[in-house]
């Protein structure tokens, strides 16, 4: 009887032993120490509001309109739904007057010659 106890015991020990270190080395990658995971540098948000207007003026310069592909540049990632339009609609003007800038004038001169 003692035997049986003592057998099963060790039987015990080693099967917890083995299914310790057999769970360590199959996802060895899930138990290792990271370090602190990088943290992007935040913008104020008037910062953030400029860099996603800035980049929906380059990308409907590129005609990768984000309001017709549904894919919003990375920088307008931190801009709440509520704000999109009036960002995206500022992104449009900008585009809109690097484009009157390039010929040489305004809407406004543009009815008048």
């Amino acid at each position: 009887m003692r035997i049986r106890a003592i057998t099963a015991t060790a039987l015990l020990l080693a099967a917890a032993a083995v299914g310790c270190s057999s769970n360590s080395d199959d996802s060895s990658s899930d138990h290792k120490p990271t370090s602190a995971a990088p943290t992007t540098p935040t913008l104020d948000p008037a910062e953030a509001r400029t860099a996603c207007v800035d980049a929906i003026a380059e990308a409907i310069q590129d005609d990768n309109d984000p309001e017709a592909t549904g894919d919003r540049p990375d920088e307008c990632q931190s801009i709440a739904e509520d704000d999109w339009l009036d960002v995206y609609m500022d992104g449009m003007r900008q585009r809109n007057q690097k484009n009157r800038d390039a010929l040489g004038g305004t809407l406004e001169d543009a009815g008048n010659g």
